[in-house]
């Protein structure tokens, strides 16, 4: 029988450039991986796609990068299970873009200001692999 696992975080830094960083603890994520043809014969090529949820309220940083504002926009992903000082699973990529967002309210209830956004994300780098 194959133990779970029980995860407790999910970081996600974003760098818009030197000197602005943030860190936002994400209530869920999920990526996808997607091959599309270009117009090339026979090129293909491999889109990353994000979806997270995020807990509490959103900052102006968040805004910056939701409107797409002049940055690098890069970062990376990491998931740390219980119990564990070391990320499970991590990526690192060199520029994101947000697709869509949306907010949801509540009342009375813990996740109140709950934050759901999706984007690409280019030049990912999974487990040493480059992937797009």
């Amino acid at each position: 029988m194959k133990e779970l696992s029980v995860i407790q975080k999910i970081e996600l830094r974003i760098k818009k450039d030197e000197n602005s960083e943030q860190l936002f603890n994400l209530a869920s994520c999920d990526y996808s991986f997607s091959t599309y043809f270009t117009d090339e014969v026979e090129k293909k090529k491999l889109e990353v796609n994000l979806s997270c949820a995020i807990s509490g309220g959103i900052d102006n940083f968040f805004l910056e990068w939701l409107s797409n504002q002049a940055g690098e926009w890069s970062g990376s992903l990491k998931i740390f299970y219980q119990d564990q000082e070391k990320a499970k699973m991590s990526f690192v990529f060199e520029h994101s873009l947000i697709h869509n967002f949306s907010q949801s309210f509540y009342v009375n209830n813990e996740h109140a200001q709950d934050g759901y956004f999706s984007g690409s994300l280019r030049g990912v780098v999974l487990n040493g692999i480059k992937m797009n």
